[in-house]
């Protein structure tokens, strides 16, 4: 019982965390041109470059130059660069 229970939970986070990557993706597919050729930009990116874009980020979001569903792809690309720099610092 305990292993059915086991190989169902496992399927079921598996599916999940596909469905949650075809949602990601065609979150990315509706960015603009530009806010993907930033997102590109951010995986080169040093710390003080990445604080920049995020006060970039808040006074456009701010002004109403951004959407919401862009300023989160930005975020999750700035998170993702900054826990990369955190692992390379840590090792």
């Amino acid at each position: 019982m305990l292993m059915l229970y086991l190989q169902t939970s496992l399927a079921f986070r598996a599916g999940l965390r596909e469905h949650q990557d075809l949602r990601m993706s065609k979150k990315t597919a509706s960015l603009r041109p530009e806010v993907k050729k930033r997102i590109a930009q951010i995986e080169s990116m040093t710390l003080v470059q990445i604080q920049r874009v995020m006060m970039d980020c808040v006074s456009e979001r701010s002004a109403g130059r951004m959407t919401t569903c862009e300023g989160n792809a930005l975020r999750r690309a700035l998170n993702k660069r900054v826990s990369i720099l955190r692992r390379d610092f840590v090792t």
